[in-house]
């Protein structure tokens, strides 16, 4: 067991970046030629380090994708410290942080509102980045829109050692997972079983990692059944019982995992609209299944528990076991040119800032927090909200408070006195907007959210 001094000196923290940034801007704002220059510094050993740099460049091409000339380099140095891995963002907050800053500079030389200059530049549903991304549900724009609107009615205050300031930045981030960050695929599966008193047991291989994914797909598997959340059960993280899922990374969960059980409740579904327009003498076509009935459109008197239709459906000998597979199947990116489709979908987001600069310190407070995220459908909205107020906070320390300080390879500061992460004390008037963009690929149009919320903090 590691004590805390070990735990700072000997395990894995975010890759740390230098960045070079050379921008060529039209004259009516549209951006026409970048270059991204990208030092990463690898530590002493190799862990995701060349996939989170080329993930970084991936982001930086994604990101205003229309932009028609772009050139990037990306060096993994090894040093004499600790060693990077895999942490939210995966290289994304690093690159946005750059690029978002440049923006503003940009806006700032040409006399372009900072707003302005981003939906300009913004991406779109249904376009084709220069470098083969294909974005299908896109609210960039919207997200901007909302995110901005919001801090800009409230009133900045100064006073004589103070001044207020408002910061806009946004992000684009993978919706479905990927192909390339551990392995070449990207797949989920899930089980299904109705049970004869209408209840019904999903077996998935998704990982809860306190993020409410189990609460998420047993919400789809309810929808998908036409069934009451209580009556559904959900079994996970046991792999005697449970069948293949990549993993929770990328943002994949809600899409993937989601995709898998919306087929297998699907598959079951069909067959108990069979039997219950053979119970209810109508056309499988005219029967809707919710909260726990089955009944036939336009006649409301006619109606039938699903328990009963299960239990119909065994008497005949019907099976109501399913399995529903998602496979991620966009080719793999081009080893030598870097072009290609990173995922199935992407997220979008905006935030926006108010923030208080106390002029003789340089201390800095956020006072006012607006985030827009596009979610494609948002399938449970207090878990939604969640994974961003948290992302906040978490990004809010990346950007002010936390920092490991090495002296000749030696670190300075491992314990909880000296790196400072923020506390409930430091958390800042938060609002959340979600935005559906309804992805045509998601289930029910839902995507992923989870990285997305830290990435533009900075």
């Amino acid at each position: 067991v590691n004590t805390r001094e070990e735990e700072f000196k000997t395990t894995r923290q975010r890759h740390p970046f230098i960045i070079r940034l050379k921008t060529g801007v039209k004259s009516d704002g549209r951006l026409w030629a970048r270059e991204s220059r990208m030092i990463v510094d690898n530590g002493a050993y190799n862990c995701h380090g060349p996939r989170i740099t080329s993930g970084a460049a991936g982001k930086f091409t994604t990101l205003y994708g229309r932009c028609p000339n772009l050139k990037v380099e990306g060096i993994l140095v090894y040093t004499n410290k600790n060693y990077g891995g895999a942490f939210r963002g995966y290289g994304n907050p690093q690159i946005t942080f750059a690029v978002e800053s440049q923006l503003d500079m940009i806006a700032h030389r040409m006399g372009i509102p900072s707003k302005e200059l981003r939906l300009i530049n913004a991406d779109v549903e249904n376009m084709t980045t220069t470098c083969g991304a294909k974005i299908t549900s896109c609210a960039m724009k919207e997200c901007i829109e909302k995110a901005a609107g919001a801090v800009e009615i409230i009133k900045k205050e100064h006073t004589e050692e103070t001044r207020q300031g408002i910061g806009l930045a946004t992000m684009i981030h993978s919706a479905a997972g990927s192909k390339g960050a551990f392995v070449n695929f990207n797949i989920s599966e899930a089980f299904m079983k109705m049970n004869l008193d209408g209840t019904v047991d999903v077996f998935t291989g998704a990982g809860e990692t306190g993020q409410g994914s189990l609460t998420v797909l047993a919400q789809i598997a309810a929808e998908a059944l036409g069934l009451p959340l209580d009556k559904v059960r959900m079994v996970a993280s046991d792999t005697d019982l449970t069948p293949f899922d990549l993993g929770a990374y990328a943002c994949r969960t809600t899409f993937m995992a989601g995709n898998a059980v919306k087929r297998a409740g699907d598959e079951i579904r069909s067959q108990l609209l069979k039997v219950a327009a053979e119970a209810l003498e109508a056309n499988p076509a005219d029967i809707r299944m919710r909260d726990g009935m089955a009944f036939v459109v336009g006649s409301p008197d006619r109606t039938i528990t699903l328990e009963n239709v299960v239990n119909l459906a065994y008497v005949k000998g019907i099976s109501l076991v399913s399995k529903g597979v998602f496979v991620s199947d966009q080719p793999p990116i081009d080893p030598k040119t870097g072009y290609g489709n990173y995922t199935l979908s992407y997220s979008f987001a905006a935030h926006a800032v108010r923030v208080e600069v106390h002029l003789k310190t340089g201390r800095l407070k956020v006072l006012d927090y607006v985030a827009a995220h596009d979610v494609g459908r948002t399938v449970n909205k207090l878990t939604a909200e969640g994974q961003v107020e948290g992302a906040i906070m978490q990004g809010i320390g990346y950007a002010m408070t936390e920092h490991i300080g090495f002296e000749n390879g030696v670190i300075k500061n491992a314990d909880f006195f000296n790196y400072r992460i923020p506390t409930a004390l430091d958390v800042p008037n938060m609002k959340v907007m979600l935005i559906e963009s309804v992805d045509p690929l998601g289930p029910f149009g839902a995507k992923g959210l989870a990285e997305p919320g830290l990435v533009p903090v900075a």
